[in-house]
C-alpha cells in the first residue's frame, strides 16, 4: 500500500469518527416514564397534615407509597376511583384556601380513601407538590 492510499484510509476513517449517531445524542426526557416525587407543602391550617390524626396520616402515607412504585404514565391511566386523580381548576377550590395558582394551573385531586383527598399540583417534571389534604372532601 503506497502513501496515497494509507493516508486517505485514516481520512475516511477520520471523518466516520466524527459523525454524530443518533445513539450518542440525549433522548429528550419523558417524564411520564419516571415515578412521581413528592413535596409537601401544605402549610395552612386547616388542611395540613399536621391537624389531622394517626389514621389520616397512615391512609395519605400508603397512598403516596403505593403511587411512588408506578410511573406518571400508570398514574394518569389508572382512574380516578384507584391511584389516579381527578383533574379540577383552580376556580373549583373553595375560597379561603391560602395558595395562591394561576389560574392555568390545574390541580389533581387524588383519594386516600373514600372520603379523604389530597390535591395538589405537578409541575413539568415528576413532581408533584402536595397543596391540600381534605379528610372530609371539603376543599371544593
Amino acid at each position: 500500500m503506497d502513501k496515497r492510499q494509507n493516508c486517505k484510509l485514516r481520512l475516511r476513517a477520520t471523518k466516520q469518527k466524527d459523525k454524530v449517531k443518533s445513539h450518542d445524542v440525549p433522548a429528550q426526557i419523558s417524564y411520564h416514564k419516571l415515578k412521581p416525587v413528592f413535596d409537601i407543602r401544605c402549610d395552612h391550617h386547616k388542611h395540613c397534615l399536621e391537624q389531622f390524626g394517626a389514621e389520616v396520616k397512615a391512609n395519605f402515607a400508603s397512598t403516596i407509597h403505593k403511587m411512588g412504585q408506578m410511573t406518571w404514565q400508570q398514574i394518569e391511566t389508572a382512574g380516578r376511583r384507584g391511584l389516579g386523580y381527578e383533574p379540577i381548576s383552580v376556580s373549583q377550590i373553595k375560597p379561603g384556601h391560602p395558595i395562591k395558582l394561576s389560574p392555568d394551573d390545574k390541580v389533581k385531586v387524588f383519594r386516600l380513601t373514600d372520603k379523604e383527598r389530597m390535591a395538589g399540583v405537578r409541575l413539568k417534571d415528576e413532581v408533584f407538590i402536595v397543596l391540600w389534604i381534605a379528610p372530609k372532601h371539603d376543599l371544593y
